[in-house]
Order: structure tokens, then sequence, then C-alpha cells
């Protein structure tokens, strides 16, 4: 039996006849330029890395050279295949969630043992590392405490949310459970054949794969970032919901004001309340150790900007905790002046891209400036992860999954038209 296509599936179409058919169809005539360079953007940068990790993909797996190579550029490929995923996404999804647990519990403790010798991210054990500290009522911000001695860019909140399940059965389940459960709040939302074909298009991108095999937490922050997106398009406007995009969107210093861009779904004073929460979060960590918080926590980013010598007073906790609390208001206040002359539905998606591609450049342009070999600097770069935490979002506006879906209780799993 051929796959059905997305409006076969006998299920009704959203108000502005935006299935996911036609979307494929309006793709093939040209109609969704923009939103498929995006997802292809996406997919494709953030796997650009693997170019450069030939000696490493060839340790890990076992493999000659050449093959390694060769499945590397067509891994690069694979999101061109886009719409035959959808189409045969009864099977790609739950086969890739399968491959996304061998990555998890198999692949990804290979990489850590890596460590002693030097290689891979430490992104991961920046997550555990603050949350047993936090959890024993210390200072979560030690970079002596990391292998690689980098500082730890992970914000409170973000490690808050993950805490509970990564002290309690390791950060490979967490990050399983965290998909586990974004799936499901996204089928909810938008349902279940428009969460089948989303995840098809995430497999297609081979830095999935690298941020999963690294347990980077960047893939796991994309896909909460698209279930919150989904459930406030849908109509989640609970105070329970603004205090979990409050700590969500402490992920990294970037992502700190990401709830703004929600207002127009969740209204303006709860999109204000959930980034106040979030900045105000940064403050009081800033006003018990200004100068940890900088030199070894989320806001280390910045010295790769500013020399924090030339600003000797940002030291002190008062008035960093002042110049901090200035600087995120007036943030808050001309990104919801701004924000108002996009679509609602490409807010978020514009954000992210905005914030997370420029620091993913500049840190390509920092290893190109000191291995000046292309391919030296891709091994050594630090952007794919990114790039790829804007991913699921992209696969949503590919697949038109806009606020004006918002399906009725006894159609949200629909996706389709007759």
């Amino acid at each position: 039996m051929p796959p059905r296509s997305l409006a076969d599936t006998g299920e009704s179409r959203d108000p502005a006849g935006s299935s996911g058919a036609a979307v494929v169809e309006e793709a093939q005539r040209g109609g969704c330029s923009a939103p498929l360079a995006v997802y292809l953007v996406a997919a494709v940068g953030s796997g650009i890395g693997l170019l450069g990790k030939g000696a490493l993909l060839e340790k890990v797996t076992s493999g000659p050279r050449p093959l390694v190579v060769a499945a590397v550029l067509f891994g690069l490929g694979t999101p061109f295949l886009w719409k035959r995923a959808i189409e045969h996404r009864h099977w790609i999804a739950p086969a890739g969630m399968a491959a996304l647990l061998v990555a998890f519990f198999v692949v990804f403790p290979r990489i850590q043992a890596m460590h002693a010798q030097g290689r891979g991210s430490d992104q991961a054990d920046c997550v555990i590392v603050a949350g047993a500290r936090i959890a024993g009522g210390l200072w979560p911000y030690d970079s002596a405490a990391l292998w690689s001695g980098h500082p730890m860019s992970c914000g409170p909140g973000w490690v808050v949310l993950q805490a509970p399940v990564v002290q309690s059965v390791g950060y490979a389940a967490s990050l399983f459970a965290w998909w586990v459960g974004c799936v499901l709040s996204l089928a909810a939302s938008i349902g279940r054949e428009r969460t089948l074909a989303l995840l098809s298009l995430a497999w297609l991108s081979p830095g999935v794969w690298l941020c999963a095999s690294n347990g980077t937490d960047f893939l796991t922050f994309g896909i909460a970032a698209a279930a919150s997106v989904a459930f406030a398009e849908c109509g989640g406007t609970s105070w329970a919901f603004v205090l979990v995009l409050g700590l969500l969107s402490q992920f990294r210093l970037p992502t700190l004001l990401f709830p703004i861009a929600l207002a127009g779904s969740i209204g303006r004073a709860r999109a204000i309340a959930a980034a106040g929460l979030a900045i105000a979060t940064y403050a009081a960590l800033l006003a018990w150790n200004a100068d940890g918080f900088i030199r070894e926590g989320p806001l280390a980013v910045l010295l790769k900007l500013v020399d924090l010598e030339m600003f000797p007073l940002l030291r002190r906790p008062a008035l960093a905790f002042t110049a901090f609390t200035i600087a995120g208001a007036t943030g808050i206040a001309m990104l919801a002046k701004t924000g108002v002359h996009l679509p609602q539905a490409w807010r978020p998606l514009t954000y992210l891209a905005v914030v997370l591609l420029a620091p993913a450049l500049l840190d390509l342009a920092q290893k190109l400036q000191t291995f000046g070999f292309a391919l030296q600097a891709l091994e050594f770069w630090e952007g794919g992860p990114w790039i790829v935490a804007c991913l699921p979002l992209a696969g949503m506006r590919l697949l038109g999954a806009r606020a004006d879906l918002a399906p009725q209780p006894a159609a949200r799993s629909s996706i389709g038209g007759p």
C-alpha cells in the first residue's frame, strides 16, 4: 500500500486550508520558498561541522575514512529529501526515536569516554555539574569542575528543569525523557500526523545526530521551544506554563527574552512575566557572585566581546545587578515594540535565528582566524548546535503549524484535509 499523503488521513483541515499535503504542493510550485529555505539552512548548516570531524568519526565508528566522508556528504544532502520524509513519516518518525534512544544511551557514553583525550563537548557536563551543585546548595558555576575547564554557559532555570531527572536516573535518561514529553505535548497541540511529519523532518538533519551523540542540550532546547510555541499557539496561557517558560528561556544568555516572542499567543502580560522571571534569576545570581557569574557562568559569552578589565565596576554585585536589570528591561521593551511588525507565527523562530545564529557565525569567524584551514576550523567549530536549536521550529513553519491551526479538542490530531 503506498504511503498516505497528509491530506489522505481523513482528518480536518485548518482554518486557512493549509494541510500538510498542501504545504508540500505549494513548496513544489515555489509557493513556500521562504519556510523551505529556513528549514534547509537549519538542517544542513547545523551539520556542516561534521566535514571537519573525519578523524573523530573514524575513531568512533571504526569505519574507513573514505566511507566516513561519503556518509557525511550523503547526510548533508538528506534534508533535500524532505518531501519523501513527510510521505513516509509513519515509519521514519518512530525509527528516528529508536535511533535517538541508541544515540543517547550507546553513542553518547562513548563520546563522553573520549574526554580523557581532550575530545568532545562539555555542554552535557555543564548541566550535570551545575545540577549537582544546585542540589547540594552550592554555587552552581565552577569551571574547575569541568574536564575542559571552560566557563559553564547553561542558565540556572534550564538546569533546574533538568536536575531532578538527571540526579535520579542520569543525563542520558533525562534527554530521552524530555524528548518523549515534548513529542507528546506536540501531538496534543498540533496533532499526531503533523508531529510525525515534524520528527521526520528533524531526523534528516545530520546536525541532530551530531548533537544527540554529544549529548548537547541545544537539541533538547530546540524541541522544548517548539513544544512551547505549539502549546501557546493552541491557547496555552496558564500561569504554570508561564513559570516553565520563564525557566526554559534561561537556557543561554541570548534566549532570555524568548517569551516576548510569544506575546501574540499568550498575551503581553504573561510574556513579560516569563521574561522578567528569567532576567530576575540571572540578576539574583549576579547579586550573589557577580565575578563568578560573569567569568565562569552564562555571562562568560560576553567576554568574547568585552574585556572585563576595562569595566571593573561590573565585577561588583550591586552594580552588575543594576546594569543587567536595566539592560533586560530595556530589551523587553524594545522587543515588545518591534516584534509587532512580524506575523506572530514567525516571531519565535525569527528571535531564535537572530540570537543563536550570530554566536554561531562569530565562533566560526574566530575558528577560521585561529586555524586558517577551513576543515580544521570546522572540526572545532561549536556553532552547529546553536543552529540545530532552530530546526524544530523551522520544521513547524514549513509544515504550516501556525496559530490559526488551533484544532478543536475532537480534532487535536488533525493535520490534513478531506
